[in-house]
């Protein structure tokens, strides 16, 4: 009885500060990523939910588990993922464990909302944008020093109440910067790049899970001069560019059940600026607060694009670390390499018009200039071969 009493003492100990968790107390169920020498599961620790980062072996595993803890240990904010204990020493398989987040990365989230509703799309990617400018400045202000660290160096997670979390995983030799000036301005440099890098990231999972392709979008320039009524949406203003004149051939069908829109997330980086981390954080956590987290609305006319299926609509969730400066932005014709939402063909880097459900749009005359002129286009932006109409509207 005397010996069982001390052997769970020896086992409850904490090691480093951190409660040491025996492998029979531990139990995986699923996997769900990996990353630099380790994999992630979903498990239990003592019947309670958490994320284990399992190392695998090697001369320095122990070294590596050792840095990350001793980098983490003191770490305490919403927005980074806490350690809840680690395997012991002595252990043949060597283990971190973490407080339960819902998915490795929110990938599969975003993809979802992507799927099935704009605002929410909107709203999820804002939250994103706040929490992990919030986590990587907490990172910053507890000395972390980003110079050796890169985007593979962090994984982004996701709990069941829309909060992300980051989990740092430095190298060997990654320690803490000093307080000297030219280091701070260095660092801030490195978490701003991290940030964008971060961002990009997790949104192009989002679109790669969603549509299976991995396509690389460059943001529109936004030109927010005009405006257009609130509930005005992009097949509503692309009708109306396509009215009179404008309008497809008669033996097209009338009559098509619509195809919901295509919606891919797109990241503008932007140079910090006058901007930080925390500026960023705190200016978009308030925004969303208030509810006020409106963006604008883009229409893009492709007139030279070959692929034109009636009803096809992309809407690109352009995301940035300021509301004004981001949009959504929708197009009309898919492009090169895009699997089409109408047709479900790939759209060939040298397509010629061929598609069967296609709208070959006609030269413009005076009447359909006087029209877009409505909506603020000139003669010389009709020029272009890609015109962006301006619009601006508040997402509900």
């Amino acid at each position: 009885m005397e010996l069982s009493r001390k052997r769970r003492r020896r086992d409850s100990r904490s090691r480093d500060g951190i409660q040491v968790i025996r492998n029979k107390d531990l139990k995986l169920t699923l996997e769900i990523g990996s990353g630099p020498g380790y994999f992630l599961h979903t498990g239990k620790a003592k019947g309670r939910a958490v994320i284990v980062k399992v190392f695998n072996p090697g001369p320095t595993v122990q070294e590596q588990l050792e840095s990350i803890v001793a980098l983490s240990k003191g770490f305490m904010h919403p927005n980074v993922l806490r350690i809840e204990g680690i395997s012991s020493p002595a252990s043949l398989t060597h283990f971190i464990a973490y407080e339960n987040a819902r998915w490795k990365t929110p990938d599969g989230p975003l993809a979802a909302a992507l799927k099935d509703d704009l605002t929410r799309s909107i709203t999820l990617g804002f939250k994103m944008i706040a929490g992990l400018s919030s986590g990587m400045n907490h990172l910053s202000v507890q000395g972390i020093s980003f110079a050796s660290l890169g985007v593979e160096n962090f994984d982004v997670f996701l709990d069941i109440n829309d909060r992300f979390l980051i989990s740092a995983n430095p190298l060997i030799s990654t320690q803490k910067t000093s307080s000297d000036d030219g280091q701070l301005a260095d660092n801030t440099t490195s978490s701003w790049a991290i940030f964008n890098a971060l961002c990009q990231k997790v949104l192009r999972s989002a679109n790669r899970v969603l549509h299976n392709e991995d396509i690389e979008r460059t943001p529109a320039v936004l030109d927010r001069t005009h405006s257009v009524p609130r509930n005005s949406t992009a097949r509503s203003l692309m009708a109306s560019l396509l009215s009179n004149d404008l309008s497809p051939p008669h033996n097209i069908p009338e009559q098509v059940a619509p195809v919901p829109p295509r919606r891919e997330y797109v990241w503008r980086t932007m140079d910090c600026g006058q901007q930080s981390l925390t500026t960023v954080a705190s200016r978009i956590a308030a925004d969303l607060d208030v509810k006020s987290s409106s963006v604008h609305k883009l229409a893009s006319i492709d007139g030279r694009s070959p692929h034109r299926c009636a009803g096809y609509v992309r809407e690109e969730i352009t995301l940035a670390t300021t509301t004004v400066d981001s949009a959504v932005v929708s197009h009309d014709a898919p492009s090169p390499l895009e699997i089409c939402s109408v047709c479900r063909e790939v759209v060939g880097l040298d397509e010629q018009f061929r598609c069967s459900v296609a709208i070959r749009l006609p030269a413009r005359g005076p009447r359909s200039d006087a029209r877009l002129a409505r909506f603020g286009a000139t003669s010389t932006v009709l020029a272009l071969p890609r015109s962006f109409l301006v619009l601006f509207a508040t997402l509900a």
